[in-house]
């Protein structure tokens, strides 16, 4: 598969949204992946010689010819993006703990179920894996961090004022997912 990209197109692209080389290679990467899963070959127009340029008359279109349905995808605003480190801090606040709590090596039962409910809460909400979790919560194993979830999941399945409060924590994140 061939993506070619009209003279307008890369002007307009050019004038608008490259400041350096490296906007321009992550442009052309983003256009690559989203037309070919990374398969198709991305074909730019010869540079035409320098010349010098003739004043503008008309006033630039607002939207390139090619762009016009699928500018979205181009220029995506970032979302706020929920961290371990986010989730440790509210959990740790209301079971009434400090960060540092969540990952000593301390056992005791208070800070084992905080520190479970905040490993729950990171799993259900975020993509990171068990070795990751564990490893903001002191340097964890991941078997300690499956343990902790299922726990937690076990809790939550039989006490339904346990889930209400765990659900309340999951709920602050959950819109950052």
């Amino acid at each position: 598969m061939t993506i070619r990209i009209s003279p307008d197109s890369l002007d307009w692209t050019k004038a608008h949204h490259m400041r350096n080389v490296a906007a321009s290679n992550a442009l052309l990467a983003r256009l690559n992946r989203h037309h070919g899963g990374g398969r198709a070959a991305v074909v730019m127009p010869e540079p035409e010689p320098i010349v010098a340029p003739e004043p503008a008359v008309e006033p630039e279109p607002a939207l390139p010819p090619v762009a016009t349905e699928n500018r979205d995808w181009l220029f995506v605003t970032p979302r706020p993006v929920t961290t371990i480190k986010d989730i440790q801090r509210a959990v740790a606040k209301h079971y009434g703990f400090t960060c540092m709590d969540m990952c000593s090596k301390r056992r005791t039962a208070a800070l084992a179920k905080a520190r479970h409910v905040a490993m729950y809460v990171v799993k259900s909400v975020t993509p990171r894996s068990l070795p990751e979790i564990g490893y903001y919560f002191g340097g964890r194993d991941h078997t300690t961090v499956l343990h902790g979830v299922r726990k937690i999941d076990n809790l939550v399945a039989a006490d339904g004022v346990f889930r209400a409060e765990v659900d309340g924590l999951k709920a602050q994140f959950e819109a950052g997912q």
